[in-house]
């Protein structure tokens, strides 16, 4: 019988959040539908400076959050309300960076 593959045993990268609150969040790496809206709402920002662009972003943001390894959910109002638009983009910055980091080196 030939090599076997267990996807259990690959190491999984994360990213360590301390909410304002001082929780700790264990972020994983997002979800394919995450990664996509989280593009449409980089093309959404640079275009246009709305309210849906906001909107979406404390979307996106929740869903980052949420994605984490003892499932506590952020709701997308907890974003908009605990966060100014400075942070949140700090934040985005900080966890793409996380992102490619990973895709860059996956091992």
């Amino acid at each position: 019988m030939g090599q076997g593959f267990d996807f259990n045993k690959i190491p999984k990268k994360t990213l360590a959040v301390t909410m304002k609150d001082g929780q700790k969040l264990i972020v994983k790496m997002p979800q394919k539908q995450t990664f996509e809206k989280f593009s449409m709402v980089e093309q959404m920002a640079e275009n246009a400076n709305s309210m849906e662009a906001f909107a979406a972003f404390d979307q996106v943001i929740s869903e980052i959050l949420s994605n984490n390894i003892l499932g506590v959910k952020i709701s997308p109002q907890y974003v908009d309300e605990a966060f100014d638009f400075e942070e949140k983009i700090a934040f985005l910055d900080v966890y793409m960076d996380f992102v490619n980091g990973v895709k860059s080196d996956p091992n």
